[in-house]
């Protein structure tokens, strides 16, 4: 079951979306395009992170230390092909 949030600045958030699919924090991820608060919230909320530079997000801006992401992606496209091959 794959599911969908919408921007979440609370980690309790997505730690409720993931009790509700009965989902665990070690087979999910949150993708984001904005370190300072997608990026953070997943950080904060232990689950890894993907942040897709096709959004708001640049490279320039993990220069600036504005966050960490687990992976990152060019597009949603490669998003895509990471998940489901």
């Amino acid at each position: 079951m794959h599911m969908v949030c919408g921007k979440a600045f609370l980690q309790e958030v997505f730690l409720y979306a993931l009790n509700c699919i009965g989902s665990v924090r070690y087979c999910s991820y949150n993708l984001a395009q904005l370190l300072g608060t997608d990026i953070a919230c997943g950080n904060r909320a232990g689950v890894d992170t993907a942040f897709v530079l096709s959004g708001e997000g640049t490279l320039a801006d993990l220069a600036k230390g504005q966050g960490k992401p687990t992976y990152i992606f060019e597009n949603i496209t490669e998003v895509c092909k990471a998940v489901f091959g």
